[in-house]
């Protein structure tokens, strides 16, 4: 793993190593030594135990590892300050915006989300340049080859992508580290970037805040789209790193969104069709129907009972595919679901302990 720092950043502990080697330690089942690097923070070492607890009971493909490293005195302040990360979508609006006088800066990443070509990342920085002016705030860069290194390793994003978040941000060493949660604490559920976890990650140079629980995603929204500048700018997609392509599920979820507000034309003017059927069309996707309990009661708030009719039948079907695919796995063994899925290969180690499990 490699990454490529801003000018006159150069972490001075081994914090990131850490942070990046621990969730595929315990996916590999080896040891962490960090004898030939600089110590450790001993706050931060104190606390593996505790994430390794939770990691394990989460996902019992990941085993418990030992950690070697050299010992040393409790880190000072590297800089004053404060960061949060930031790709120009909804959560990292929401949380820079509520944070905005704790933050000196933003911090965005290339090789997180996407292996963006310098040509792609020049685009996707100036788009996400022109939100951070607008918030007056000044916006640094990061390169790395994480997502390479988790596709090769064959563990998935959704699991690693916390602990990847917290050795970036110790590779920066601000006083405070922001990451824009995904989940309201209503919708909480096991994966790498979460309320228990992401303060664990914390060092006596850096403190890492998981910011955002207090929110639905309706609620950030509605603080985004207060300002019509950025949304102009905001970025979503799954497929695409420069631009939203309208069709893949995180697009169709935030137009869905936009759409139970009367928005939906600022964010995808070219947009034709029912939003709510097109979004039902990927509901079953393990990371979208999470989703359905919250775009029902937002189509009731706003008293858009069509839709939210037919988003209540749409659950009401997944709800009878999944008890299927149970009565398929007590009854039958899981015959139906692997001829289903007979020739397809996951590269996804889920984090709540199912295996390998495809996005689709």
């Amino acid at each position: 793993v490699w990454i490529q720092l801003p000018p006159g950043a150069a972490p001075g502990s081994a914090n990131s190593f850490l942070a990046f080697a621990l969730v595929p330690a315990m996916a590999a089942h080896v040891d962490i030594d960090l004898t030939a690097l600089p110590p450790v923070c001993p706050e931060l070492l104190s606390r593996l135990e505790l994430m390794q607890d939770i990691w394990t009971t989460w996902n019992p493909l990941l085993e418990r590892v030992r950690i070697r490293s050299t010992p040393g005195l409790p880190e000072g302040p590297m800089r004053a300050g404060g960061a949060a990360f930031f790709s120009g979508g909804i959560d990292a609006l929401f949380s820079t915006l509520a944070c905005r006088d704790q933050l000196d800066q933003l911090v965005l990443v290339n090789g997180f989300d996407f292996d963006m070509s310098a040509q792609e990342f020049a685009q996707a920085r100036t788009r996400v340049a022109r939100q951070a002016d607008h918030i007056g705030l000044p916006l640094v860069s990061i390169e790395t080859n994480w997502i390479e290194f988790t596709r090769h390793h064959r563990i998935a994003r959704l699991t690693t992508y916390g602990s990847a978040l917290a050795g970036f941000g110790h590779a920066l060493s601000p006083e405070r580290m922001t990451i824009g949660s995904s989940s309201s604490y209503a919708r909480l559920s096991p994966m790498g970037s979460h309320p228990l976890l992401d303060p664990l990650w914390s060092s006596a140079a850096t403190r890492i805040y998981h910011h955002g629980c207090v929110a639905r995603r309706d609620e950030k929204l509605e603080v985004v789209a207060r300002h019509p500048e950025l949304i102009a700018d905001i970025w979503v997609c799954h497929r695409d790193p420069v631009r939203n392509c309208g069709e893949c599920p995180k697009c169709l979820r935030l137009r869905l969104a936009m759409a139970l507000m009367d928005r939906e034309h600022i964010a995808f003017p070219a947009a034709t069709g029912d939003a709510v059927a097109a979004w039902c069309r990927v509901a079953r996707y393990r990371s979208e129907r999470i989703f359905f309990t919250d775009f029902i009661e937002m189509a009731m708030l706003r008293g858009k009972m069509d839709a939210a009719r037919k988003l209540s039948r749409a659950a009401q079907g997944i709800r009878l595919l999944t008890l299927a695919r149970k009565a398929d796995a007590v009854l039958l063994g899981g015959a139906i679901t692997r001829w289903r899925q007979r020739g397809e290969e996951s590269t996804d180690l889920m984090p709540w302990g199912r295996g390998a499990v495809p996005e689709a």
